[in-house]
């Protein structure tokens, strides 16, 4: 039985418990009415007063009482409404935040393998221009390097994902666990700005070989 209608149930119960009494009293004062020693009407009348602003009195009690129930119980369940919507609204916005992150690493992630294919074919073509005796000048020294840089970018990039799992359990909103990845991600990005630039140099080295072969080689007259 819920709170609601055990109240119920009980006022009910006083309301005919009332009915009952004063028909037992009503009764009485029609057959005792004449026997001596039996308490006149008037005093009969007076505790049918009585009991009846008693029960009165408790009939509004209990009638205030349901009122405060129903009241605590219905601010009780707007205040658990908006718990669940600010549950809700905070699991949305971690969800926001992490394919946010995701989707940052994912491109980053991208752009490292790009820089890996660049560096595989940069070493390709050096092998061709070594087998060919062409001049490298110091372009292997300057791949390694590159290819260094490239690890270190991916590293950074991994370092993300890292970040934004401490993040979670570090902050407490969505938005100042994205601030605190920020750094992460500008870390990554900076090194794969720095492998690229290697790759650069790189490329630099050999178009400057080339065209230093290109100046010293004879020109054949007919």
């Amino acid at each position: 039985m819920t709170k609601n209608n055990y109240w119920k149930v009980l006022l009910v119960g006083l309301t005919l418990g009332l009915s009952l009494s004063l028909s037992s009293v009503a009764l009485a004062e029609d057959n005792d009415s004449n026997r001596p020693g039996v308490m006149p009407i008037k005093a009969l009348r007076d505790n049918i007063k009585e009991v009846r602003d008693n029960i009165r009195a408790t009939t509004t009690e209990v009638r205030q009482n349901i009122k405060q129930d129903i009241k605590d119980e219905m601010k009780d369940r707007k205040d658990e409404v908006k718990d669940e919507r600010r549950e809700k609204l905070k699991e949305a916005a971690w969800k926001r935040v992490t394919a946010e992150v995701e989707k940052i690493t994912r491109r980053l992630s991208q752009a490292t393998e790009r820089l890996e294919k660049i560096s595989a074919r940069i070493a390709s073509r050096i092998e061709k221009m070594v087998a060919a005796g062409k001049s490298i000048g110091d372009a292997k020294n300057l791949l390694t390097t590159a290819n260094g840089k490239i690890t270190e970018a991916k590293t950074a990039v991994s370092n993300i994902s890292i970040a934004l799992e401490n993040a979670k359990t570090s902050s407490s909103t969505p938005k100042a666990a994205f601030e605190a990845v920020k750094s992460s991600v500008r870390s990554a990005q900076e090194a794969i700005k720095t492998a690229n630039q290697s790759l650069i140099a790189v490329i630099r080295e050999l178009s400057q070989g080339e065209e230093n072969r290109a100046t010293t080689t004879p020109s054949t007259v007919q």
